[in-house]
Order: structure tokens, then sequence, then C-alpha cells
């Protein structure tokens, strides 16, 4: 029997946000509790302070003792396998987490259905005030008027929504909203039952499946009438409630349409009366089921499992496997991605486990270019790794990076050909095609540059060469200490871009044996750690370097990211408005990881060798110069 009187509690991603205090109010188990969701603005007129606007209010009849998982919409949903701290840091029962999980589903299967019916307008909508509430269907056992126990009837879902939409191809933002609208709400009506037979493959109803039924003759001896102002009198002869009545002729008085069955019916478990109500000036309406739901109910027996699992809120030793994606699979940013995962745990009873999938498609419209980890729910830790492909603007192949190549090649930047700047980085990167995160030892810039007898820069003492200098020696065997900068860089020096962190993004190796044991590593050195373990490798020319006594400077001397651009020319160039690229906090190490700051460094580097060639010559004075 229920007896508890806790204080009520609501959590945020498993985080209480108010109530659950020990000063705050007690209501007694299995009593009613009104929820009030109120979705507010910012609103601000010209000169005024910014206030607040309420868009939308909500308010539903809520059972105290009973979960209920409300996912809320006020711009676009964030499914969780994107964002697993939200989802593994919850200390809510997985019973709590799935009612949860279940309505963010219900959101993100209605943005996505909605996104493609948009598109079929020429429009766009944005969530305002959209919400959805997905919980236990449980009806109270009383004795001398006092909550003694329940029965639990399985899921139902409520859900309301509220729009902005505008067309793109208008001066009427407007155009073509109703129809929209219509079509929003049956699609959202069909969902309601959807959600529950997709996720959970049990049977299911919403107001849109329940008049589909009927229409289809198969709910015998009931029908679907339309009532509107010209045939109101039609509503007496319903066999329907008088306090329902009254609702739909008061709507019919407001200039509603009404569609309403000509009584109750039952479909498998469930019993009641479902309607619309439109609002035919706009499209609006409200899809009714049951008491005053918008939404939907599960109609047939649950398996064992699950009823034990909703009805106790236990389960243990739960274990995800993530069927798709696989590792490593990859996509073409804007496709959805087919996300299926396999739960499995123990409920209360032995012997009796419960098992289901999550199902839906991810949308990658908005996502990153590049490795995304997508992580199983409800406090498990299964995980997968894919790619997030550009889709390709220039070329058909490696387009990661075709928005940052073209933003540099337009006119008011470096004003190139873009094909050209990409070609010259497939050049630059042609043995490892694309990846930003490589360098390349340049031992005769080295001797020319920093390390010779006559060196074009004073290294020791020229900012900000000198904050990355290698300790060792030059060619003329004067001492040369670590630059101030070097062990602030995250990764091995020695190296060039070994990452000690996660285990090497090197394209070459570099052997740095110091092999007369001096505690001095020389070029001489590594050329020959090179030539005895893979003759060949590195190709330097040693033959045009004097001397090959001086410590390398990998750092100052090599070529960085995607336009292998050297050290010394990256922190020379500048951009269109003259100033220098390069910030003065900026790393050798920078280059590479940030790809657009490689395509711009490499953008006007090419810039600056041909700039008497204009972009629009067919590309073909680019090409000679180029290949010149």
């Amino acid at each position: 029997m229920w007896r508890p009187a806790p204080p009520p509690v609501l959590k945020i991603n498993g985080a209480v946000q108010a109530g659950g205090g020990a000063s705050d109010p007690e209501i007694q188990m299995g009593r009613t509790h009104q929820l009030k969701i109120i979705f507010k603005n910012p609103d601000q007129t010209l000169g005024s302070a910014v206030m607040e606007k309420i868009a939308e209010t909500v308010e539903k009849s809520v059972i105290v003792g009973n979960s209920e998982g409300i996912g809320i919409s006020t711009d676009r949903v964030a499914p969780p396998e994107t964002r697993p701290n939200q989802d593994t840091s919850t200390t809510s029962p997985a019973a709590s987490q799935k009612l949860y999980r279940t309505a963010l589903n219900y959101l993100y299967r209605l943005e996505s259905s909605h996104d493609e019916l948009a598109r079929i307008f020429g429009a766009r909508f944005t969530n305002t005030a959209t919400r959805a509430v997905v919980f236990n269907g449980i009806d109270v056992n009383y004795q001398s008027g006092e909550p003694y126990s329940f029965s639990w009837k399985g899921l139902r879902i409520d859900s309301s929504s509220a729009v902005n939409y505008y067309s793109h191809f208008s001066e009427n933002p407007n155009l073509h909203q109703k129809e929209f609208m219509y079509v929003f709400g049956l699609q959202a009506s069909q969902d309601e039952a959807d959600i529950f037979e997709n996720d959970f493959q049990v049977a299911s109803i919403s107001t849109v499946k329940g008049l589909k039924l009927i229409n289809q003759n198969q709910i015998p001896g009931v029908q679907v009438r339309k009532i509107s102002s010209s045939n109101l009198s039609d509503l007496e002869s319903l066999n329907i409630s008088d306090a329902t009545k009254t609702k739909l002729r008061d709507s019919v008085h407001a200039g509603h349409i009404v569609y309403v069955p000509s009584q109750p019916f039952t479909y498998q478990n469930w019993t009641g009366l479902v309607y619309i109500d439109i609002d035919p000036s706009t499209g609006f309406g409200g899809y009714t089921i049951g008491e005053g739901l918008n939404g939907g109910y599960t109609v047939e027996q649950w398996p064992e499992g699950w009823q034990h699992f909703w009805r106790d809120h236990l389960i243990s030793n739960l274990t995800a496997t993530i069927q798709s994606p696989t590792a490593n699979q990859e996509f073409i940013r804007g496709v959805k991605i087919p996300w299926r995962a396999y739960y499995r745990g123990d409920t209360s009873v032995p012997g009796l486990p419960n098992e289901w999938y999550d199902v839906v498609n991810l949308d990658t419209s908005s996502w990153t270019v590049g490795t995304t980890t997508l992580w199983s729910g409800y406090g498990t830790t299964a995980s997968v790794q894919i790619r997030i492909k550009s889709d390709c603007k220039i070329g058909k192949e490696n387009c990661d990076y075709d928005d940052f190549i073209l933003k540099q090649a337009t006119s008011t930047r470096y004003g190139m050909p873009p094909g050209i700047l990409k070609a010259i980085i497939e050049q630059e990167t042609k043995s490892n095609p694309f990846n930003p995160r490589t360098s390349r030892y340049e031992p005769k810039r080295d001797f020319q540059d920093f390390s010779g007898s006559t060196p074009n820069v004073a290294m020791t003492s020229t900012v900000p060469y000198s904050y990355f200098t290698l300790s060792g020696q030059n060619s003329s065997g004067q001492a040369v200490a670590t630059g101030s900068k070097v062990y602030s860089l995250p990764r091995d020096y020695k190296t060039t871009l070994k990452n000690t962190q996660s285990g090497g993004w090197q394209l070459r190796g570099i052997i740095t044996t110091d092999r007369n044991g001096d505690g001095i590593l020389t070029f001489q050195e590594v050329y020959e750690n090179d030539r005895d373990h893979t003759p060949g490798s590195q190709n330097w020319p040693t033959s045009t370097i004097p001397s090959l006594n001086f410590t390398p400077q990998f750092l100052l001397s090599s070529s960085y990211g995607l336009g292998h651009v050297m050290y010394k020319e990256a922190t020379e160039a500048k951009n269109p408005s003259n100033n220098l690229i390069m910030k003065t906090t900026y790393t050798p190490h920078d280059i590479v990881n940030k790809p657009e700051l490689g395509i711009e460094l490499a953008a006007s580097i090419l810039k600056g060798k041909f700039d008497h060639l204009v972009p629009n010559d067919n590309c073909n004075g680019w090409s000679q110069a180029v290949r010149n």
C-alpha cells in the first residue's frame, strides 16, 4: 500500500533542480499533482530593457510517485549519443532514463519529419515551445478515499508543439504556413503511436491512428464525423459524454472544425475517444485522446520483462552493444546515420532479463567534420568512433576542407582558383593525403636560415624563433640553449610531430640517437641513423649542405600542415589587410592543429608568388605558373 509522502523533485540530466529537500512540502504518494511548464522568450522594444515574454504554458496532471520523462526543445534536439557526459552522469534509475530517452526520440523523430515537410514548402522552422512527456500509465486503487495500490497499464505520451515558421522564397514569410501546420499536426499525432511501436514493438494508438482505423473499417459500428458550423446540430446525435459535447460545441462556435468518432471505441486493451479540433484559419489543432492528452497509449500486453522493468525501476548488469554505425565508418556530413544499440540487463525477477534496442537516425547536418565519438546510454560505456566527411565542393574526393579552401580562395580574400589551391595541398600531402597533422624537416633550409655559419636569422635572439630553439650547437660550434617555450608544447619536439599523449601522428620517423654519446645531437648523427636504419627514406639533400655538424632545429626548420608551409614563411605571411597571419601566441604546431590556419598560410604564400595573376583567367595563367 502507498503510505509514504515524499517531497516532489524535478531532475534535469539526473541532477536535482528543484524540490527533494527536507524542507520542501510533502505530497502523499498516489495523489494527483499539477505540473505546469512555462516557456519564456526574451522580449525587447527599442530603447527598453530586455523583458521576459511567455510563449506557451502547458499544464498536465501527474500522479505523485510516478516517474515522467520530459523532453523539451526550444531550438533543435541533440541526441544523447552525441553528449555522453550528460547521460552517464545521471543517478536516475534506468527505467526513468528510458522514459526520457523515448521522449527525446519522439522529439527528434518529429523534428526530422518536419524538416522534410518544410523543405517541400520551401521553408524552415525552429521549435519555440515543444515538449513531450512519456510516463507510466497507472490506475490508482483507493480504500476509504486513500491511495492504496496501483495497476500498471503501459506507457503513454503527451506532447505539444509551438514553432516559428518562415518561407525562404517569398516576401510573405508565412506562405504555406497553414498547409504546413495541417500536415505537421497529423504527422505529430501519428508519431505518438509509432514511437512505441517502433521502439518497443508494442501496439499503440494515437488520435490520428484511431481515426485511420475507423476510416479503414477496422472498428465496426463506428464512423468519423466532421462537425462544423454548418452541421453543428449533428453533434447531438453522437454517443459521447455531455462534457465532451460542450468542449466540441465551444470549439465550433469559435470557428473550428472537429473530427470525432460517433462513439467511444475499443482497440485491443484500450477503450476511449479520440478527436481532432482544427482552426482552419491557421492550421493549428488539438489531437486529443482519452482524458484530454495530446498523445498516445500502448494498447497490448507487454512482455513480462518489460513489465517488471517499468514497475520496479530496477535493472542490474546492464550492458550495451552498438550495432550501427561500426568503428571508423565514414559518412558525408548531412546524411542520416542509422543508430542501433542493443541493451540487456537483469530485472528484479531471477532468470527474467530485459532487453531492448535504441534505434534512431542521427542527422549530421550540423556536425563538425572530423572524428566523432558516439556513446551508449543509461550509464553504460560502449562507444564507437566514426568520421564525418564534408560533401565535395571542389573535385570528387578529399573534401573535408573544401569549405576552408573556398573561403580563402575567394576574390575578397586571396583571389585564386580554389582548384589550384586544393591541388597544391594534395601535392604537398600526397604521401598522407589531406592530413593536416604532418610535418617535414628541411635540413638545407635549417643550415641557410638558422644553423649555418652565416644564417639568415639570429635564432637565439629573434622572436619568435628564440622561443623554439633546441639545445645543442650551430655549425660554427656555438652553443644554442633550449627555447623558452619548447617545453610548453604538448608533443615531443625531437620527433617533430610525435604525439606523446595519443601514440603518434608522425608522417616520417626521425631517429635521434646520439651516436657518439657526447650529449649533443647533430644532423650528421641523424643522417647516419637514417642511413643505417632505412636508407634513403628521408631523401635529404646532404650533398648541397656545406656542413652537417649542427643540431637540427626541427621546430624552426620544418614545413607544417596542409600546405606544408615552412615555419619561417608562416611567421612572415600576411593576410589581405597586410597584417601578420600568425599571432604572437601561435606555435609551430598550431599550423597543424588549426587546419584553416594552414590553408590560409598556403593561400597567402601562393598569392605572394603569383600576385600578378587573376582568378578569372580560366586557370590558364595559374596552371602554367604552378607548373613552372
